[in-house]
């Protein structure tokens, strides 16, 4: 549970503002994701639709940020509910060891669906 400033505890997702499970592909890590915490069940049945890699870790659902650069815009690694901050699911394909976002990952280079 993610505590506000005053002490209060946050809603990990309010009804007013839901994600829609569209899943995009980032080739730079490899993973999927999408915007949103999703039932981890519904978003590897979305994966398994889109692609035949059965590499995948276990999904996590994480906040990420997305800031301008000189290069364009990068995701990065978010407190939750900070400014700016969204939830989001993701999946990691065959890389159990590796460090996520690091250095930060250009949104330009995420592609929707892919993978097949």
């Amino acid at each position: 549970m993610s505590l506000g400033p005053d002490g209060r505890p946050y809603p990990e997702e309010t009804p007013a503002t839901p994600y829609p499970l569209d899943l995009r592909y980032d080739p730079e890590t490899p993973s999927w994701w999408s915007k949103g915490h999703h039932d981890f069940v519904a978003f590897l049945a979305a994966v398994a639709a889109e692609t035949s890699d059965t590499k995948m870790e276990q999904p996590k659902h994480v906040w990420w940020r997305i800031l301008p650069t000189g290069d364009g815009l990068v995701v990065i690694d978010a407190e939750p509910h900070s400014r700016g901050a969204f939830p989001a699911t993701v999946a990691d394909i065959g890389w159990p060891n590796h460090r996520r976002r690091s250095p930060p990952v250009p949104v330009h280079r995420f592609e929707k669906g892919g993978g097949k």
